[in-house]
């Protein structure tokens, strides 16, 4: 009871998790917007050259990532910028040449499916259409028949 202070049991402070600090990068990461899915792209520190046309990277030839395929290439390689989905509130991106020339023939296939489905479906409107005229048509035919029949005998 004197007031002497007990040493820190030094497990205790092994127990508890120590706080790690943040580097530059991860504040970076955390200002980045998040809605980008870079799974699939290439880590940066595996490139030194641009894929498509082998120039070296250095501080004045800056790496890119082609959104869709995920590859690393300058800034040479990578002029396109296109919308990878064909939503309407979907944004540009910056992707490489090779993958320009492939999102677009993807939009165009994926507008043109969309184009003859709603074909489809005016078609079937129109069949609806028919047979409802055709049905009206037909009903108007039952009920004047007897009645032409009937003037016919008559007359």
């Amino acid at each position: 009871m004197g007031g002497r202070s007990r040493p820190p049991d030094s497990s205790k402070m092994a127990e508890q998790p120590t706080e790690k600090k943040k580097g530059l990068g991860e504040w970076m990461n955390l200002i980045k917007p998040v809605n980008e899915e870079k799974d699939h792209w290439i880590p940066d520190e595996a490139a030194t050259k641009c894929t498509a046309c082998g120039t070296d990277f250095s501080a004045f030839v800056r790496k890119h990532h082609c959104r869709n395929c995920g590859d690393i290439f300058c800034d040479k390689c990578t002029h396109g910028r296109i919308a990878l989905t064909a939503d309407e509130n979907a944004p540009q991106v910056r992707v490489c040449d090779r993958c320009m020339a492939e999102v677009t023939q993807r939009l165009s296939n994926a507008k043109e499916a969309a184009s003859r489905l709603a074909g489809l479906q005016s078609h079937e409107d129109l069949a609806k259409k028919l047979q409802v005229s055709y049905v009206s048509k037909f009903s108007f035919g039952i009920i004047l028949f007897p009645l032409i029949f009937h003037v016919y005998l008559i007359g």
